[in-house]
């Protein structure tokens, strides 16, 4: 992974570390099997690392690699506004390089170890007119059904509870959305009412760091 010339700090960080305050170990955890590494420059994360997938900064060409999983209809059933075409996409990956800068919260895109390739993106947010903060994915789908996405996502909770020390992370869900609804009860989070985002109706989901 390239650091830019400059020099990283490298945390390893482990499940039974989180919201602990705790220093990073070489045990692990019972509960959980994913080791995440962490790569950083700044304060904001730089790059995260399981053991099938690893997320960074986006890059320049990323936009017309990736142009593709943006353009099927599957993937991007539950995305407010459908399909999106290759300047939608470069616009929208812009909008996520703007929003990690400006709010620390990182988005960035999962790329498979095997293959080297995009195979979706992730991250954490603000959700729509509030101060919650949300976990969110989204996977091409080649690749559901494999535990990828929650792969993804439990490193990104790794992130909001042992880096950026949040007491509470959010994710949403359209209600016929039954695989995203099966990811977040395997990341441990609980059902919590309903909300209205995007001008329509969600499950919202919760988990807080003594859950972790």
């Amino acid at each position: 992974m390239r650091n830019g010339g400059r020099r990283a700090i490298v945390l390893v960080l482990h499940c039974d570390d989180i919201g602990r305050g705790a220093r990073a170990s070489s045990g692990r955890c019972e509960r959980h099997s994913l080791r995440v590494r962490i790569v950083r420059r700044t304060q904001n994360v730089k790059t995260l690392e399981t053991r099938r997938l690893y997320c960074r900064e986006w890059e320049d060409a990323d936009a017309a690699d990736c142009a593709h999983l943006y353009a099927k209809p599957d993937v991007m059933q539950f995305i407010p506004g459908g399909v999106w075409t290759p300047e939608r996409t470069a616009r929208a990956i812009q909008r996520f390089k703007e929003r990690t800068a400006q709010s620390g919260l990182p988005i960035y895109p999962i790329l498979s170890k095997t293959t080297d390739t995009i195979i979706g993106h992730a991250g954490l947010g603000r959700v729509e007119d509030t101060e919650k903060t949300e976990v969110f994915y989204l996977l091409d789908d080649a690749y559901w059904g494999q535990g990828y996405a929650r792969e993804a996502a439990d490193a990104f909770l790794d992130v909001a509870f042992s880096r950026l020390a949040l007491e509470r992370v959010f994710a949403l869900a359209f209600p016929a959305n039954v695989r995203s609804h099966a990811v977040m009860r395997k990341l441990g989070m609980q059902p919590d009412g309903r909300a209205f985002h995007f001008g329509v109706e969600l499950v919202q989901y919760v988990i807080t760091a003594s859950q972790r």
